[in-house]
């Protein structure tokens, strides 16, 4: 073979290689978007949108939202606290029935309260809706399930 032969044999292979580079990154979805293209968007950017909040509306949602968390995340402690103590009943006796079922119920009624905060913090969000809002509000309950749903699951494989 001779060297224009070998090199028209490099050059092709390259092309082919940046064409394929190429299709890859325009066919794979950008971060932070989904696979239609549009930009993924977290729960309060959907309510904040399909409200049309103004500025002082976002402004009173963003401190229901820190308030939210801040009860929320202090009764997911509490369940990881009881989690814990219930787990630990693994290696005890059987004498310790009670101690499991008590803690289990621990744990439904912390789950509960979580809920319920979850639905004052709606109720909240529609006082701060204006009336010309709240139609837009009525539909949006409908659609929280969807919205709130967790994201895809994380690999059963890859510790957390």
């Amino acid at each position: 073979m001779n060297k224009n032969k070998i090199f028209s044999i490099i050059i092709i292979v390259l092309l082919l290689l940046n064409v394929t580079l190429v299709s890859f990154m325009m066919f794979q979805p950008k971060k932070g978007k989904s696979p239609r293209g549009k930009k993924h968007e977290g729960p309060k950017n959907i309510i904040i949108e399909k409200l049309q909040f103004d500025a002082s509306q976002i402004a009173n949602y963003e401190e229901l939202i820190v308030t939210h968390r801040d009860q929320v995340q202090d009764k997911d402690a509490q369940i990881r606290e009881r989690k814990k103590t219930l787990y630990s009943l693994l290696t005890a006796t059987e004498t310790q029935q009670i101690d499991q079922d008590s803690l289990l119920n621990s744990i439904g009624t912390i789950q509960k309260e979580i809920e319920l905060l979850h639905f004052h913090h709606f109720q909240k969000i529609k006082k701060i809706c204006t009336p010309k809002q709240v139609p837009a509000f009525t539909a949006l309950a409908k659609d929280l399930v969807k919205i709130f749903k967790p994201q895809k699951a994380r690999d059963p494989k890859i510790p957390r």
